[in-house]
């Protein structure tokens, strides 16, 4: 962790500062001075001021005065922070695999997602966005894809892309992970091919159904979904099948019953999303409401019906990182109407909440561990923490360890009766007696 701190904010942001030109004769601020400025300053206080940002470079020995910090916000500045951004996206970080029975199953369980953050129009040129028309709303947005290993935390593959590119076709959907781990996936990766080609590479898929899909039999014949379902009897569906009109390949198709609240609850919302895009929704579409549908490429001997259910749920985890880079790192909230500015912010804030991440997993990974306790307890430390990066190795390694010993006690997960957790039901899968 110390290595990887040093290497990306002191030598790769040095060396990001001289290859965009951002810095072209170094004094008393250097591009690792700059960066290390903003990343702590806003870890610490996400709606830190160009004052306390003077601050956060005052506490790493470097003065400059709020107004010659606002100056340095430019195009050559954000090019950098994107540049050292990159860089850090590239660094695998992981903490020993946890030891639930569930999980050790694969080699690793990773579930894959993305985040978009709107930008000013003004900025369309540099992240185009899916938006448009008289009032160019959307028009520019930056997309975070993250492909995430729950097994031990590791941030796989983390990547930067326009908001109007698809989900379904992104650079992500061509990692290959180690044979015999499982990808958990929401709809929008839904791709019949990519599924085909991870089967291939003996890895394994679960995935909601995209009921659009052509379904058959073993022999090719069709088969209507909403027929078979509705002859369960309100029973649970396991049966091997082929999906894609074309090219057909093999899964497991599991479907669940939900109860009625639920599933009147999906249809409440299946109608305002058709009533936002002026469209109706089908009758068809609102009986399969009443169901969880799945598919799986892993055979039923490694993963069950209800333990399927278990593993969907932690794809929420990822919705639940993004949560926290939002509503605690602000990654997508900014103080000035420059855009430079607002880039630098942007990428200066994803950094920050990388750094986060990698210390929170290396220091305390475990499956009760709470992200947000983790979150608040290392922003009080990131001022001190960016002393030590500066004061050199030994004192960056006592830092990191003192920040070990904080993150290990209260910020766990707090038991619930009602609604367990996704741990707690991943530990009655360890110990029946548990659950």
């Amino acid at each position: 962790m110390s290595e990887t701190l040093q290497k990306i904010l002191t030598e790769e942001a040095n060396r990001a500062a001289q290859q965009t030109s951002f810095i072209q004769r170094e004094r008393e601020f250097s591009g690792a001075g700059f960066v290390q400025t903003l990343v702590f300053g806003w870890l610490g206080e996400p709606k830190a001021t160009l004052e306390q940002l003077a601050q956060s470079a005052a506490n790493l020995g470097i003065s400059i005065s709020s107004q010659g910090l606002e100056q340095r916000f430019t195009e050559t500045a954000a090019n950098c922070l994107q540049q050292v951004l990159g860089q850090a996206l590239q660094q695998l970080l992981g903490a020993k695999a946890l030891s639930l029975s569930l999980l050790k199953r694969f080699k690793g369980v990773y579930v894959l997602d993305s985040t978009t953050i709107s930008l000013p129009v003004t900025l369309k040129e540099v992240w185009r966005g899916c938006g448009g028309g008289e009032a160019q709303q959307g028009a520019s947005a930056l997309k975070v894809q993250v492909l995430w290993n729950l097994s031990n935390g590791e941030l796989q593959y983390l990547s930067l892309q326009n908001g109007c590119d698809s989900d379904n076709v992104a650079a992500v959907q061509q990692v290959v992970l180690p044979a015999s781990s499982i990808r958990i996936a929401d709809l929008g990766y839904f791709n019949v091919t990519q599924i085909d080609e991870m089967k291939r590479r003996e890895n394994y898929v679960l995935s909601r159904f995209n009921t659009q899909t052509g379904l058959y039999d073993q022999q090719g014949k069709e088969l209507k979904l909403l027929e078979m379902l509705q002859k369960q009897g309100g029973k649970s569906l396991e049966c091997t099948v082929l999906i894609g009109r074309q090219q057909r390949v093999e899964v497991r198709l599991l479907a669940v019953p939900v109860p009625q609240e639920v599933a009147d609850q999906r249809r409440r919302r299946l109608k305002e999303a058709a009533q936002r895009k002026g469209r109706a929704v089908s009758a068809r579409t609102l009986a399969l409401a009443n169901w969880t549908i799945l598919i799986t490429t892993a055979p039923s001997e490694l993963l069950g019906i209800e333990e399927a259910l278990i593993l969907l749920r932690l794809r929420w985890q990822v919705e639940l990182l993004f949560k926290l880079w939002k509503s605690q790192g602000l990654v997508d909230e900014w103080r000035s109407k420059k855009i430079w500015r607002i880039l630098c912010e942007v990428y200066a804030k994803l950094l920050g909440v990388l750094v986060q991440h990698w210390i929170i997993v290396i220091s305390n990974w475990s499956a009760d561990l709470s992200l947000v306790k983790a979150g608040q307890s290392l922003r009080q430390e990131a001022r001190s923490l960016g002393r030590a990066l500066v004061e050199g190795t030994i004192a960056l390694e006592k830092r990191l360890e003192h920040l070990a010993q904080c993150l290990a006690k209260g910020c766990r997960l707090n038991k619930r009766k009602r609604h367990p957790s996704s741990y707690q039901l991943l530990l009655s899968i360890a110990d029946p007696a548990l659950s």
